[in-house]
């Protein structure tokens, strides 16, 4: 099984000197140059790198996964190089992500990075902080469905990067324009690739139940399976990024992370995730049946009962458990959302208000 690498970085290393081609430089540095001032390397009690904190407030507030924050208070540097200390002020246990602020911050006019506007589509470029400077990426897969460590379905951006020994789980994610994309919540190894073979990502079942499809799993790499690649598109993804293989990467989306953001910013630093009070099972393959409607929930006040169907999520088909669960995730607060229902015979839509998760669970 692939194993998430350590880091070892300082952020003296610029595009400059790290591009492996004349046409990756021109690519890379205009994004790198931006970005590069937004990045603060954790360290740990030896000086040696765990991973990227990125600068979102104006106030020294930073933004990092929880996996490589060691302590309350980390030692950190920025470029400069500029020492820091970084305290923990809150965290997200859904997302895994921590709010840090430096102290006695004075910024020397760094502009924090913004979360993208748009919707980050497959084809698309982007850049992944690492250990020795930017790696090229592109985005193959929007919203696959996965799984985080304690067991709550989110919606996934997939992703296809430069093979690196320096890539780990915590890089944070670029647009070529140099928007904040999304923090690296796991990594799968570059295949060993045979003609008509390589390596697809694969994760755990269902919500409440057997029966989903694979997900990829965040809260740690997970092992493929196989995928017809044939010799010559493998071989045009070679091209795209460069001499070395390939390296699958996942974070969540653009969606979450800003609601994570303001959630952890807030005073009281609490992050909303939708709830509608519902729990399912695919019991037949493809086919997701509410098993318990409780009496919190949306879902209880529009009459959705236990033994309901779930066809379609607004215009979506819903085609698995894990599948619908991820799109519950990404729902808002305080919106609300279609659902096409089939009880028995009878196929109905019902509008749904979605209220916020309770905490504890």
């Amino acid at each position: 099984m692939p194993v998430i690498s350590s880091l070892v970085v300082s952020l003296a290393v610029l595009a400059d000197s790290q591009a492996r081609s004349k046409a990756e430089l021109r690519v890379q540095r205009p994004a790198w140059t931006k970005v590069s001032t937004t990045l603060a390397v954790l360290k740990d009690s030896h000086g040696a790198g765990l991973g990227f904190a990125v600068l979102i407030g104006k106030d020294g507030t930073f933004i990092a996964s929880r996996n490589a924050v060691q302590s309350k208070t980390m030692d950190a540097t920025i470029s400069g190089p500029t020492q820091v200390k970084l305290q923990v002020v809150a965290e997200d246990p859904v997302t895994n992500l921590a709010l840090l602020k430096a102290e006695n911050w004075d910024g020397d006019g760094r502009a924090p990075a913004s979360v993208v506007d748009h919707e980050v589509g497959p084809d698309e470029i982007l850049l992944a902080a690492s250990a020795s400077g930017p790696v090229t990426g592109q985005m193959t897969n929007n919203r696959r469905p996965g799984v985080l460590a304690n067991s709550q379905f989110v919606p996934l951006y997939e992703m296809r990067l430069e093979s690196t020994a320096e890539l780990i789980g915590g890089a944070v994610v670029f647009t070529q324009s140099g928007e904040l994309v999304g923090v690296l919540s796991a990594t799968q190894g570059a295949p060993t690739v045979q003609f008509g073979v390589g390596l697809g990502p694969r994760g755990g079942g269902g919500f409440g139940g057997a029966g989903a499809p694979p997900a990829a799993k965040t809260s740690a790499p997970t092992p493929g399976r196989p995928l017809t690649v044939s010799p010559e598109a493998y071989q045009k993804l070679l091209q795209n990024f460069g001499p070395q293989g390939l390296t699958v990467g996942y974070v969540l989306g653009p969606k979450v992370l800003k609601r994570v953001i303001t959630g952890l910013s807030s005073d009281d630093h609490l992050v909303k995730h939708p709830y509608i009070g519902v729990e399912f099972r695919e019991v037949v393959k493809g086919k997701v049946t509410l098993t318990l409607v409780k009496p919190d929930g949306g879902a209880a006040r529009a009459g959705l009962a236990s033994g309901d169907t779930v066809l379609k999520v607004g215009d979506v088909p819903v085609q698995s458990g894990a599948h619908f669960a991820s799109m519950l995730f990404e729902q808002e607060p305080g919106s609300t959302m279609r659902l096409t229902l089939k009880r028995g015979t009878m196929v109905k839509s019902v509008d749904v208000v979605v209220g916020v998760q309770p905490a504890g669970r």
